[in-house]
């Protein structure tokens, strides 16, 4: 049986006044269906506490604990200006709190060609999980 290499990850959500966290050990690999014990100690915490989350290097992390917003869609549509010509442009602007959403357009039924550009990184993000 191969080896699992689990990376068991302290994250701190809202603490302020933690002064030292310690994993020990930082990284431990097991088989599947063996025991792991691993410590942390943490500093001063004053605001809130830490939780544990388990990813298996080369997946997704997937936090369970805390709800999620709803995805919300935006269609922009094409400006009087461009409506006098033959073109227009329409923008769907999809926001999501996971993954990749599947997004077609199309005309009575008909796929139309359409241009996907994944939005930048937005590092203003109240609400970002690690």
């Amino acid at each position: 049986m191969l080896g699992t290499l689990c990376t068991l990850i302290a994250v701190l959500s809202c603490v302020s006044g933690v002064t030292v966290v310690t994993q020990k050990p930082p990284v431990l690999t097991v088989s599947k269906g063996d025991t792991a014990t691993m410590d942390c100690n943490l500093g001063t915490v004053t605001d809130s506490g830490a939780r544990w989350y388990k990813q298996v290097p080369g997946t997704k992390l997937i936090v369970t604990d805390s709800s999620l917003a709803a995805p919300t869609l935006s269609l922009l549509p094409p400006s009087s200006e461009e409506l006098k010509t033959d073109k227009a442009t329409l923008v769907c602007l999809a926001q999501m709190s996971i993954g990749f959403a599947d997004v077609s357009w199309t005309s009575g039924g008909k796929p139309l060609l359409a241009v996907f550009l994944p939005a930048p990184p937005n590092r203003n993000r109240t609400k970002t999980s690690v």
